[in-house]
């Protein structure tokens, strides 16, 4: 019978999964340019197309010692402390019963206490000062992409971590948006390419009908004329977003001799659109990639980037509105999920559950109705909160679930879940395998009330490295994205 995800899976393409899982349903260059930034030496080794969360338990403890980062090209005050640093780490001495930290929430407890106090002490970050608004420097704090935003806007005015000095750095920032790239330049290149066709279209119909009929004939140009115009004419890839951050990098190559030292090892980008890993995949390879959409078949590399939280604050003036949720004894559904479409996967749930079992509440886009639950008051009520991939693996639901204080399902093949490096998941979260979708019910009735209390309990014990503050607090998530990628960089750095 499928269990909860703990061992490997035969792999499967998206399309044999859905097709094996709709079968048990019923029917139905100039010489003068600026340097350019050297690309990775060498691939890393690409994962099977299913790597279950024991894999990755096993590709992080592999990866730190297998990863090579690049040698820096010279040494520096930097280097030195972060080894020092390392060797302190590694050496921790043990922690017991701290008060703040509960050890089974952590791979080891004492190792992240000793890194943070570490980091706090002695962490100093260059942010670069080049690059125009909107696409740098304009932290955006709404919408599914907020997490960029929040940390850009919240490092930026930290002066106990910036420095203005950059060979006091033992970090730099690359303060870009990876929203405001897709929306600034992807939907101007769509636009000049409707203005050309339209203008083709005007063109097209002027040859042949303006010398036979009045010079104020109807155009036809209807708005889905012009969507269909739109759709046509969109690229196939962004190449434009990856040759504006390749520009970006070779301006601050050509100014600095910091990116130069490591081709980038010691510089980090915190990133929340979908298209980030392949954004950065050439132009920013050896840099540290904080990311939403951390998925080892799109480029992850374990030791070297990290989990990017997906959060969405609903009020920027207080993030920690309806923060909570209901004690365990009331909460009546075992299940919840409701949102859009997206991928192949959510529809198989919806088919399955949708309107059919009262203890599986599973909807579509769910609609503020009056005297009727909404989803923040669900997600207070139910057990388990159902974190389900969408067009990619990431969502706003696994930081949801954690701030109503209900247990996250998820259900991803391929994710890594945030702060990986440090927390252990599978003792306040379920995995399930996306092939076993069907057998959901089975396996949250198969877990021993014991065990789901026990993890309830847990969320509640892990939700302050989750939560945003208007001003940070120690341990929130903002100083787990920047330790995420401190604790990257200390591990990388090895005795020469």
């Amino acid at each position: 019978m499928p269990s909860v995800e703990q061992h490997g899976t035969p792999s499967l393409d998206n399309n044999e999964k859905l097709k094996e899982m709709q079968n048990n349903f019923t029917e139905s260059g100039d010489d003068s340019s600026p340097p350019k930034a050297s690309k990775i030496e060498k691939k890393p080794e690409m994962p099977p197309a299913v790597t279950t969360i024991a894999d990755m338990n096993n590709l992080l403890y592999q990866s730190r010692i297998s990863y090579e980062s690049k040698a820096p090209g010279w040494s520096s005050r930097a280097d030195k402390v972060l080894l020092e640093a390392r060797f302190q780490i590694e050496n921790a001495p043990i922690i017991k019963n701290d008060p703040q930290l509960y050890a089974p929430l952590y791979r080891n407890v004492s190792m992240f206490k000793r890194s943070y106090e570490l980091m706090e002490r002695t962490l100093k970050v260059y942010v670069y000062k080049e690059g125009k608004k909107p696409i740098l420097h304009m932290p955006v704090l709404e919408s599914i992409y907020g997490s960029e935003g929040w940390f850009m806007k919240q490092l930026k005015t930290n002066k106990k971590f910036v420095t203005e000095n950059p060979s006091d750095a033992h970090l730099f920032y690359l303060p870009f948006s990876s929203r405001m790239l897709k929306k600034t330049l992807y939907n101007y290149h769509r636009l000049k390419n409707f203005i050309k066709n339209l203008k083709n279209y005007v063109e097209t119909i002027a040859e042949k009908f303006v010398t036979k009929t009045p010079r104020d004939a109807y155009l036809p140009s209807s708005s889905r004329m012009l969507n269909k115009t739109i759709d046509d004419y969109e690229p196939e890839s962004p190449k434009n977003l990856i040759q504006y951050l390749k520009n970006y990098v070779d301006t601050i190559a050509a100014k600095y001799p910091f990116w130069n030292r490591t081709e980038g090892a010691d510089h980090f980008l915190v990133a929340c659109h979908d298209w980030a890993p392949s954004e950065t995949r050439e132009p920013m390879a050896n840099c540290i990639r904080s990311l939403c959409n951390a998925d080892v078949t799109e480029g992850y590399i374990f030791s070297k980037d990290a989990s990017l939280p997906v959060t969405y604050v609903r009020n920027l003036q207080k993030p920690l509105e309806d923060l909570g949720g209901n004690r365990p004894s009331n909460r009546p559904i075992l299940a919840f999920f409701a949102g859009s479409m997206h991928g192949y996967l959510r529809p198989i749930l919806l088919e399955q559950w949708g309107n059919k079992d009262p203890d599986m509440k599973i909807f579509g886009k769910m609609p503020n109705v009056k005297g009727k639950m909404n989803y923040i008051q669900h997600m207070k009520s139910s057990k388990y909160c159902l974190c389900v991939r969408g067009y990619k693996v990431h969502t706003p639901r696994v930081v949801e679930a954690i701030f109503y204080e209900c247990v996250p399902v998820i259900i991803a093949d391929n994710f890594v879940p945030p702060f990986f490096e440090v927390l252990n998941w599978e003792s306040f979260a379920v995995f399930v395998l996306e092939k076993d979708i069907l057998n959901l019910k089975k396996i949250l009735l198969s877990i021993p009330e014991e065990r789901y209390l026990q993890m309830h309990s847990r969320v509640k014990k892990i939700q302050k490295h989750f939560l945003w503050h208007t001003k940070p607090e120690k341990y929130d998530v903002f100083h787990m994205i920047l330790h995420s990628v401190w604790y990257n960089r200390v591990f990388q750095m090895k005795s020469r």
